[in-house]
């Protein structure tokens, strides 16, 4: 499938302080995230992954998320939001 109009709207690395908690109820995009370096969990709509150097997620359009860092080696994680459709 081909989406002519998608359009990245936000990509950014961030790195997380240790046993730092960050949450999204619903985010407007697919995303794809990936981890750079130390670790963590994410949960995504209600599945819970292990999140360690090169790993990635591929996670669907209105999802909610969930971020905890290691307490001893917090995560680095890079995201870009695509929006498939986008009016232009």
């Amino acid at each position: 499938m081909v989406f002519p109009n998608a359009v990245v709207v936000h990509a950014n690395n961030a790195q997380f302080a240790p046993g730092q908690k960050v949450s999204y109820s619903r985010v407007e995009s697919r995303m794809l995230l990936w981890c750079k370096a130390g670790s963590g969990t994410v949960t995504a709509n209600d599945r819970r992954c292990e999140l360690t150097p090169g790993r990635y997620l591929v996670l669907p359009w209105a999802h909610r998320i969930a971020y905890q860092a290691s307490q001893h080696d917090p995560f680095l994680l890079a995201g870009i939001h695509v929006v498939p459709r986008h009016a232009n």
